[in-house]
């Protein structure tokens, strides 16, 4: 879950582990101080009176010392509020989670601007701390009808403007030439078919629809997933084509000209919804999609920390 102070978004994974303990279970509030205050109170056995009497650096300095989490030295508090470099895109940020939380768990938080609150994990699909790319956990699909699905709001249409769709993945077992959904905007029952990020047949494949019903195919060039292995991949669209990347080496493009159905499909975390579902079977960590913001146009470093939780 993320929380905010001011104008930075405060991960827990970005965090002195020390402080996420002390927090677990913490009345939360917009403010990390009052939030960090109130439990060294509660820690310490001291009244709201006395514990406003001394400064959080001498609250903090007492706690580590009582718990034998600290030294003698005094050690001023000081979280890490952010996760490395603002995004100067955050703002067109439309969804983002690093899927963090306890083993099992089936609680998804939006860590993006829009902060999504119709999120949820079908199935079997829950968050997993044996594998992870950042942070703490990722999101485990088993590849037999496990999905997440996130209402359908305008801040996930992409239109006919830029956009960019990025995830790592991790697939359990080599999927071979078989189809695995990575994410999709895609019901096929009621015609509301928008888009659909999946790898098949040895590439990257995103369709489209125009008009709910029909489909489009826009395909990379040849990418061939091994077993459990982490992939960042990435598709864009800018200037009338769809690029496509896997851990930031360019894999080709495909014209994009067309205007994306506007339709009120959810949006779908492994799977899409129809005859086809297209199951993942493995992880995803990092999700994010940018809507007005073509992030890669040429190969690039690919992400080796999760993506930024704050704007300039």
């Amino acid at each position: 879950m993320a929380t905010t102070d001011g104008a930075h978004i405060w991960p827990p994974r970005a965090a002195d582990p020390r402080i996420i303990e002390l927090l677990d279970g913490a009345t939360r509030t917009a403010d990390i101080a009052t939030d960090v205050r109130l439990a060294l109170a509660s820690r310490l056995s001291l009244t709201a009176a006395q514990a406003n009497a001394h400064s959080v650096d001498d609250l903090w300095y007492r706690f580590l010392i009582s718990e034998s989490l600290g030294s003698k030295t005094h050690e001023p508090f000081s979280p890490d509020f952010t996760t490395g470099v603002p995004d100067d895109d955050f703002a067109s940020v439309s969804f983002l989670s690093g899927f963090e939380g306890i083993d099992e768990s089936t609680t998804i938080v939006d860590e993006g601007p829009v902060e999504h609150a119709g999120i949820t994990a079908n199935a079997n699909a829950q968050l997993d701390t044996a594998q992870k790319k950042f942070g703490d956990s990722s999101l485990l699909l088993d590849g037999t009808g496990d999905n997440v699905t996130i209402d359908d709001h305008a801040s996930l249409t992409l239109a006919a403007g830029d956009f960019t769709i990025e995830a790592h993945v991790r697939f359990n077992g080599d999927p071979g030439t078989d189809p695995r959904t990575i994410v999709s905007k895609w019901t096929e029952g009621t015609n509301q078919r928008e888009w659909w990020l999946q790898t098949q047949d040895n590439v990257l494949q995103f369709y489209i629809s125009t008009n709910g019903s029909g489909l489009a195919l826009k395909a990379s060039s040849s990418f061939n997933p091994a077993a459990d292995t982490w992939y960042h991949i990435a598709v864009c669209r800018t200037g009338g084509l769809a690029y496509f990347f896997v851990d930031g080496v360019a894999h080709g493009n495909a014209g994009l000209t067309e205007t994306i159905f506007d339709g009120s499909s959810p949006v779908i975390i492994g799977s899409s919804i129809g005859s086809f579902p297209n199951y993942a079977n493995g992880w995803v960590d990092e999700l994010r999609i940018t809507k007005g913001v073509a992030r890669y146009t040429t190969g690039f470093t690919p992400p080796d920390a999760a993506y930024p939780r704050t704007g300039p």
